[in-house]
C-alpha cells in the first residue's frame, strides 16, 4: 500500500468537491459513494503532546465505515470550524484507516497551534474518490492537540436530570455516574471530583463533594454513591426541611489533570423529598375508622354525595326528619360499625402507602375536627351495638350517631292490610356487612300472580317507625323479576318508605319456580359498606331446597353466634377406638350425640341451627338439654347465659343435647407434663403463633422425645385429645393428613401421643425450631386435625 501525504489546494477542493446530498436527482447515476460513519477516535478527543512517547506511542489510528471497492480515501484536517475549502493537512489510503505517526501529530501541532502555543484544535472528515467524483463523509469530528493537561467530562449519565429522591421510598444508595473523558494518554493520570451543590449556586462551595482517584494499577472510577444517610443529612440542614418542601439541587463533575481541574460540560438537576407532600384534606377524601384492636379497624367510611342516591322518586325516604334532622343538604360519610362499650374510635385519611396523613375526631359535641395529636382524636360510646356514624365534613359540625337495632329481609307477604309481612332476622358480620344464610325463597301464590317482592329495612334507635332500604335504580327491567345478566346498579339500595310500589326489589329470576315456589335458598348478603363502591346486596351460593334427614349439614346461625359455622357430624366411624387409650371422659360419654360444634356465643343470644339443604331449623331447650325444630327463627332459644366458648352436642333424632364450656385448649408436651396455652381464633380454630417446638433430651431414639397431645378442660374437667391413626412413628410434613387427626382420649402421660415431624426436629439442636400450630375443632378439613405452618428458626 502507498500512502501520499498531500496538501491539497483550494482550486482542487472546490473542482473535485461533489455533493453527498440525498436531494441529488441526476438521472442515470446514484454518485459515488461517502462514507456514512467515522468510528475512531472518538468525537473531542484531547491528545496531550507531552505525554507521546517516541519510544513506547505507536501511532494514532482513524478508522471509518468502507463505501466498498474501486476508491481512495483521503483524511482530511481542517482548523477547528474551517469548511475544509482551505485543508491544512491531507492523507490518502486505499484502505478504511490510516495512523498517524508522531512526527504526522507532530507537525499538525507545530503548523496549527494557536497564538498561547498550547493547542491545535482541529477537525477532521474523510473524503472518497472514485471515477464518480469526489464525497465528503456525512460526519466530521473534532480533536484537540495541546501541551495543556485538561481532560473534561463531557456527559453525565445517571441520576437522569430532573430526577426526584423520595427519603421515605429511597432503600438503596444512590449511584452517580458520568462518561470517560476523550483522551490520548495515560486515563491512571485522571481524578475525578462529583459536586453536589444548591440549584442557585456555583460549586465554588459545594455542599458534598466526593472525590476519585486513580490507584497504581487501576483508573479512577467514573461513578461514585451517595448515602440515603448523606441525601437525609442534606436535606435536614436546608431551609425547605421545616415545611417538607422540595430541596432542588444541582450535580456535576470535575476532571483533573495535574493541577488542571475542568468542570463538566453538562450539569443535571435534582431534588430531595423526605415524603410526597401530604395535602390538605378536602371533602371527599377517602376516609377509615380507627378502632384499635378492632376487627372493624380499617373500614372505610361510603361518602353520600348529592347522586348517590336517586331522589327524583316518590320511593325516597330519610327517616332522618322524624327526629327533625335534614340530611338531603348532600354530601356526607356514613359508616355502620360495631363499638363496644368504652372502645374508642376516630378517623384518618392515608397516602398511597397506606400511613396516616389526617387525624379526625367525630362524635356529637365537636362534630367532624381535624387534629394534630392522635391521642385527641378518640371518643368512645357507653354502650356496646352497631352504630351508623353519619356526619358532614365541612366545617358545619353535623353529625348524628345511633345504634342499628336490626336490619331485616322483608318479603312483601303476610297481611297487607295489618302491614304483617314477613321479615328474615340479618346477621351483622363486621365491616358494615350484613348476612342471611342459606335464606329460602318462597313465593306465594296470590292468585293472579306470585309475591315476589322484598326489600330491606332497618330499625333505627330512636326513630319509631322503620327505615326501607328499597331499589336505587330501575337497571333493564321494569316491575319484572332480574335475570343474572341484569346490571349491577340494579341491586343498589337507597333510602325509602316500607310501601310496595314499584321501586321494591324482585328476587332473581334464576331463584324463583312458579311451578315450585320453594324449590331455593341462598346466601343474601347486604353491603352498607364502601366495598362495592354503594350500597347494595347480593345473592350467592344457591342451593335446591330438600327434606332434612339425619346427616345433612346444620350450621349454627343467629346474632351473638359465630353464623355460618357448620357442625361435625361424628358417627362410629369417625374415630379410631381401637387405639390404646381412645375414649371419653365426660359424664355423657356414651350417649349417640352425632352432631358437634365448638364454637364462640355471647351470653343471651337466640341462636339456632339451619339446614344446608331444606328449610329445617333446630333450637335448643332453655336448659341445652334437649334439641327440638322449629319452624322460624323467631322461635329460637337462648340457653347459653354468659358469654364463652362452648361445646355444643346434640342427636336430632333422640331430641337429646348437651351443652358444656370449653374453659382452657393447651398444647400437652409429654415429658414433661408442660402445657402451652392456645388462643381462639374463631370458628372452632386454636392456635399458638411462634410456638418454639421445644425437644427433651433423652436416653433413648436419637437422643432426644417429641411427643405432644392436646389438653381441653371441658366445664373444669380435663379431656385429652391426642393421635388417631396408628402409626405411632415420628412423621414428616409429606405423611398422609390422617396421621394429624386428633380424637378424643382418656388421660394418660404418654398415649396416643404425636411426634413433631421430622423437618421440626434436630437432636444437635432441641430448640431450633418455631412454627404457628393450628387445630382445626370444626368440619373445614373434613375432621378435627391439626397442623404446624410457617416454620422458621
Amino acid at each position: 500500500m502507498t500512502l501520499q501525504k498531500t496538501l491539497l489546494s483550494v482550486f482542487a477542493l472546490a473542482a473535485a468537491l461533489v455533493s453527498c446530498s440525498t436531494d441529488d436527482t441526476d438521472s442515470g447515476s446514484t454518485g459515488p459513494a461517502c462514507v456514512q460513519k467515522l468510528e475512531a477516535p472518538r468525537n473531542n478527543l484531547s491528545v496531550s503532546m507531552l505525554l507521546l512517547d517516541p519510544a513506547t506511542f505507536e501511532g494514532l489510528r482513524f478508522e471509518w465505515k468502507s463505501v466498498g471497492e474501486g476508491v481512495s480515501y483521503d483524511l482530511v484536517f481542517d482548523k477547528n470550524g474551517g469548511d475544509f475549502s482551505a485543508p491544512v493537512a491531507s492523507f490518502t489510503t486505499t484502505e478504511n484507516n490510516y495512523t498517524l505517526q508522531l512526527e504526522d501529530i507532530q507537525t499538525l501541532f507545530d503548523e496549527n497551534v494557536d497564538q498561547a502555543g498550547e493547542s491545535a484544535l482541529l477537525d477532521w472528515r474523510v473524503y472518497t474518490t472514485s471515477n464518480e467524483g469526489r464525497l465528503a463523509s456525512t460526519e466530521t469530528r473534532t480533536m484537540n492537540l495541546t501541551t495543556r493537561s485538561e481532560v473534561v467530562v463531557e456527559t453525565l449519565i445517571s441520576p437522569d436530570n430532573d430526577t426526584v429522591i423520595n427519603l421515605k421510598e429511597l432503600e438503596d444508595d444512590v449511584t452517580f455516574s458520568w462518561s470517560e473523558p476523550v483522551w490520548l494518554g495515560d486515563a491512571k493520570l485522571i481524578s475525578y471530583r462529583m459536586v453536589i451543590d444548591a440549584a442557585d449556586k456555583d460549586f465554588t462551595n459545594p455542599l458534598l463533594e466526593v472525590e476519585i482517584n486513580p490507584t497504581a494499577s487501576a483508573e479512577a472510577a467514573t461513578q461514585t454513591t451517595v448515602t440515603k444517610e448523606q441525601l437525609t443529612q442534606l436535606y435536614n440542614a436546608s431551609s425547605v426541611a421545616a415545611t417538607e418542601d422540595a430541596y432542588m439541587l444541582k450535580w456535576a463533575v470535575y476532571a483533573r489533570i495535574d493541577k488542571t481541574e475542568m468542570i463538566s460540560e453538562e450539569t443535571r438537576n435534582f431534588s430531595i423529598i423526605p415524603k410526597k407532600k401530604v395535602g390538605v384534606f378536602a371533602e371527599g377524601d377517602d376516609l377509615y375508622i380507627e378502632i384499635p384492636g378492632s376487627t372493624e379497624n380499617g373500614q372505610k367510611a361510603s361518602y353520600i354525595d348529592e347522586g348517590y342516591y336517586a331522589t327524583d322518586n316518590d320511593s325516597w325516604h330519610d327517616r332522618m326528619e322524624k327526629v327533625g334532622q335534614n340530611w338531603n343538604d348532600f354530601p356526607y360519610y356514613e359508616i355502620f360499625t360495631r363499638l363496644e362499650a368504652g372502645e374508642k374510635y376516630a378517623f384518618y385519611t392515608t397516602n398511597e402507602d397506606q400511613e396516616k396523613t389526617h387525624l379526625f375526631k367525630a362524635d356529637p359535641n365537636d362534630g367532624f375536627v381535624e387534629k394534630e395529636d392522635e391521642a385527641e382524636t378518640y371518643t368512645t360510646v357507653d354502650e356496646a351495638g352497631i352504630y351508623r356514624i353519619r356526619f358532614k365534613a365541612d366545617g358545619t359540625n353535623k353529625f348524628d350517631m345511633r345504634k342499628v337495632e336490626y336490619i331485616n329481609l322483608r318479603f312483601a307477604w303476610g297481611g297487607y292490610d295489618q302491614n304483617n309481612y314477613t321479615d328474615a332476622v340479618m346477621n351483622y358480620a363486621g365491616k358494615g356487612l350484613w348476612t342471611l344464610s342459606q335464606y329460602h325463597i318462597q313465593l306465594r301464590d296470590m292468585g293472579s300472580y306470585k309475591e315476589d317482592r322484598y326489600r330491606f329495612v332497618m330499625k333505627l334507635e330512636g326513630i319509631d317507625q322503620v327505615q326501607g332500604l328499597s331499589k336505587n335504580n330501575e337497571g333493564t327491567v321494569t316491575n319484572n323479576r332480574p335475570d343474572q345478566s341484569e346490571n349491577a346498579a340494579y341491586w343498589e339500595l337507597q333510602l325509602s318508605y316500607t310501601g310496595w310500589d314499584f321501586w321494591v326489589f324482585k328476587y332473581p329470576a334464576w331463584l324463583c319456580d312458579d311451578s315450585n315456589l320453594g324449590k331455593w335458598a341462598a346466601d343474601v348478603n347486604l353491603y352498607m359498606n364502601a366495598d362495592k363502591g354503594h350500597y347494595t346486596h347480593e345473592f350467592v351460593n344457591p342451593l335446591e331446597v330438600k327434606d332434612f334427614s339425619d346427616g345433612d349439614a346444620l350450621y349454627i346461625d343467629g346474632t351473638g353466634t359465630e353464623a355460618g359455622q357448620k357442625m361435625s357430624y361424628i358417627t362410629a366411624d369417625s374415630y379410631n377406638t381401637a387405639i390404646d387409650k381412645a375414649g371419653e371422659v365426660d359424664r355423657f360419654k356414651d350417649e349417640d350425640y352425632k352432631y358437634e360444634i365448638f364454637t364462640r356465643i355471647e351470653g343471651g343470644s337466640k341462636f339456632y341451627f339451619r339446614s344446608q339443604f331444606s328449610n329445617a331449623l333446630y333450637t335448643l331447650s332453655a336448659d341445652g338439654t334437649q334439641v327440638k325444630e322449629i319452624s322460624s327463627a323467631d322461635e329460637a332459644e337462648a340457653p347459653i347465659a354468659e358469654t364463652g366458648i362452648y361445646r355444643i352436642r346434640f342427636n336430632v333424632a333422640t331430641g337429646k343435647a348437651y351443652v358444656v364450656s370449653v374453659d382452657k385448649v393447651s398444647h400437652f408436651f409429654c415429658y414433661t407434663s408442660e402445657e402451652t396455652e392456645m388462643t381462639y381464633e374463631g370458628k372452632g380454630v386454636w392456635a399458638i403463633h411462634d410456638f418454639n417446638i421445644k425437644l427433651q433430651s433423652a436416653s433413648w431414639g436419637d437422643g432426644f422425645d417429641e411427643r405432644y397431645k392436646f389438653k381441653f378442660i371441658l366445664d373444669g374437667e380435663a379431656q385429652p385429645y391426642g393421635r388417631m391413626d396408628s402409626n405411632g412413628n415420628r412423621p414428616s410434613f409429606s405423611i398422609a393428613a390422617a396421621y394429624w387427626y386428633v380424637q378424643p382420649a382418656t388421660p394418660d402421660q404418654w398415649n396416643p401421643a404425636f411426634k413433631y415431624p421430622s423437618e421440626l426436629c434436630d437432636g444437635n439442636n432441641l430448640t431450633r425450631w418455631y412454627a404457628d400450630l393450628y387445630l382445626y375443632m370444626n368440619d373445614d378439613k373434613g375432621h378435627y386435625t391439626h397442623e404446624f405452618v410457617n416454620a422458621h428458626e
